[in-house]
């Protein structure tokens, strides 16, 4: 559960990254390039919304095995 969330965290980060960095040099790229560092931020947000989802699934089965 814990990594999962580590991942979640990185992730973010990691588009957090390339959102600065498409303002900071956004005017520099080619517009291939910025559809480039677009899709990676985005595929990076879905990946961490999904295992921040995962992460509580797997809470919630273990507070549920620890109910019963």
């Amino acid at each position: 559960m814990q990594d999962y969330k580590n991942y979640s965290v990185v992730l973010t980060a990691i588009s957090t990254f390339l959102y600065i960095g498409l303002f900071l040099k956004g005017g520099q790229l080619s517009n291939t390039n910025q559809y480039i560092v677009i899709a990676a931020m985005t595929i990076s947000l879905i990946s961490a919304l999904l295992f921040f989802g995962m992460a509580l699934a797997c809470k919630k089965k273990l507070n549920d095995t620890d109910d019963d």
